[in-house]
């Protein structure tokens, strides 16, 4: 246990030095917001998500520093992910990433999407989260699911 926590430390220190910050508190949010997502129901904290753009999902408009920072979230979502044991709840993924967007001034969207389950006839949801072309998180479905809802930050 501790060696496999030493390694996962010694892989977040090789990053650049924001890079590493951004992952460590992502990683730090990601369990708080798991337990937020089970305790809080959706429309209570779709109120946080920003404004209610229905449909359709049209992309959010970023320059190029937003574009860099966005991509730099994207990178430490994946770490903090994978490090975290969360890696497959893209809803707290995508509350953690939306706030920290906020903080760094990167205007995204967070979408919600759902798809018909490949085991019977119930459906599967998803949440990623896009500023710009930049898909921070949730991103390697996406063009499975259908957008039902979308939340924009500006």
């Amino acid at each position: 246990m501790t060696q496999a926590i030493l390694q996962k430390l010694k892989a977040v220190s090789r990053l650049p030095g924001r890079s590493a910050v951004l992952a460590l508190i992502a990683w730090c949010l990601l369990w708080p917001s798991r337990l937020i997502v089970t305790v809080v129901p959706i429309r209570k904290l779709s109120r946080l998500l920003g404004a209610d753009r229905g449909l359709p999902f049209q992309s959010v408009d970023i320059d190029a520093a937003q574009h860099r920072r966005a991509v730099r979230m994207r990178r430490a979502m994946k770490i903090a992910a994978r490090f975290s044991g969360v890696s497959d709840d893209c809803y707290p993924q995508a509350l953690v990433a939306h706030a920290l967007l906020r903080v760094m001034g990167v205007p995204h969207a967070v979408l919600f999407g759902l798809r018909r389950a490949q085991s019977d006839a119930s459906m599967d949801a998803h949440a990623w989260v896009m500023a710009g072309d930049v898909t921070v998180c949730g991103g390697g479905a996406i063009p499975h699911y259908t957008v039902v809802r979308c939340f924009s930050s500006d």
